[in-house]
């Protein structure tokens, strides 16, 4: 359950996103959705206590993130959670 629910989160940013000029391609953002997915997927097994936090905080920006058609952003914004789940 918590596995599905990490990589939607992640997921639904990329798809709500369009590709409006930017540097950070459309595969970018879904390889590092998947990175980030995977990171959370682990952190789930490791210490269940810091992904809750993590992705309350993540579940929070979802919104934001969902309205945004800057890939650049999200891209940043995967790059943020990855260096987080480490």
């Amino acid at each position: 359950m918590k596995k599905m629910m990490a990589f939607a989160l992640v997921s639904a940013f990329v798809l709500g996103v369009s590709l409006a000029h930017a540097t950070c391609t459309s595969e970018g953002a879904q390889k590092k959705a998947m990175q980030a997915s995977t990171q959370l997927q682990a952190l789930a097994q490791k210490d269940p206590a810091r992904f809750q936090k993590l992705t309350q905080e993540y579940q929070q920006k979802a919104g934001e993130m969902q309205k945004m058609t800057d890939l650049d952003a999200v891209c940043k914004y995967y790059d943020e959670m990855i260096e987080k789940t480490k």
